[in-house]
């Protein structure tokens, strides 16, 4: 099975705009360590650093440091796919979208394609002369129909097709990660503009319709490592066939791929401020400060149960009916 590999985040400076080719020059380079990453940071590299190469991200972007974590989690279907549509929309290059399950017609499938309107009407109205934006999707093909269907491709061409999009302003591209049962594409990511990403367990299928989604969870990151992550769908592109039979379900699945082209990703500049490094590792001294002079002054008092620790059982009784995820 092709999973995301754990990709490490610290915070540090951004770059500038530029122009990456997966695998790029700095391929054959060492991971190096990021800079302000934690203890856990640093001993997860320590621990990972002899199986990088065997990833899906190039080894110069496994450990990242320019970026930044939206400590809000998305929970369930109707907070994850809201923010995919308003993701896509504010797109100024590219959108790379990769998942395991799509099912045309469900909740989020209708909430991502409405992303697509939306991006439309915006490059129209603020940049009707710019290049369009590309919008790639990437599903698991299972030609055996284990768990993914290959007929997800030419409905979802034709879902895509009723939208009416100005190709002067998005062109879509659809691909399909092939196998028979196992190996297969169970990632699910959104890229957009190697600036921003959201990484979720959520498949845009009726499963999580809002009336009543299963339990998930979507993650928002912004900076390097969305470079990472356009890294990761790039492998994953780069193995996969193109769709060529728009929305035909009456064919020959052999007779309706072709192989991807090199793909130069222009990377929209980060949002990440150039002080984010510089401020956290201030708020640790300051936390690590405070902590020393908390010890000091906690010297030779007797411990006390304190009011949270004596509710702590009822906390954990009521945790037990909390749901679970399906």
């Amino acid at each position: 099975m092709r999973r995301l590999v754990p990709l490490l985040l610290a915070a540090c400076s951004a770059d500038p705009a530029q122009t990456v080719r997966f695998p790029d020059d700095e391929t054959d380079q060492p991971p190096v360590q990021a800079a302000c990453a934690s203890d856990l940071g640093k001993a997860i590299f320590d621990a990972t650093r002899g199986v990088i190469d065997r990833g899906t991200v190039p080894a110069a972007h496994y450990s990242t440091q320019a970026n930044a974590a939206d400590p809000r989690p998305l929970i369930d279907g109707p907070q994850i796919f809201p923010a995919f549509r308003a993701l896509i929309a504010s797109a100024q290059h590219h959108v790379s979208l990769q998942t395991y399950v799509w099912e045309p017609g469900s909740d989020p499938a209708n909430e991502i394609l409405a992303g697509l309107t939306d991006l439309a009407r915006r490059r129209a109205s603020e940049a009707p002369n710019d290049p369009p934006v590309t919008v790639r999707f990437l599903f698991d093909v299972s030609t055996l129909n284990f768990g993914s269907t290959w007929t997800a491709l030419p409905r979802t061409w034709a879902s895509v097709q009723a939208l009416g999009l100005d190709a002067r302003h998005v062109r879509f591209e659809l691909a399909g990660f092939y196998h028979l049962a196992m190996g297969n594409l169970h990632v699910k990511t959104l890229v957009v503009d190697g600036r921003d990403a959201i990484v979720t367990g959520a498949n845009p299928q009726a499963h999580h319709n809002y009336a009543a989604p299963w339990r998930d969870a979507g993650f928002r990151f912004s900076g390097d490592v969305a470079v990472a992550l356009l890294g990761d769908f790039d492998n994953a592109w780069r193995q996969s066939q193109l769709w060529t039979c728009g929305a035909r379900e009456d064919v020959e699945l052999d007779a309706c791929g072709a192989d991807p082209q090199p793909i130069e990703w222009t990377l929209a500049p980060s949002s990440v401020p150039a002080s984010t490094c510089t401020g956290r590792d201030r708020r640790q001294r300051l936390r690590s400060r405070g902590k020393r002079r908390h010890a000091r002054k906690m010297k030779g008092v007797k411990p006390a149960q304190s009011r949270t620790s004596a509710r702590w059982p009822a906390i954990v009784r009521q945790s037990s009916s909390w749901p679970l995820s399906r």
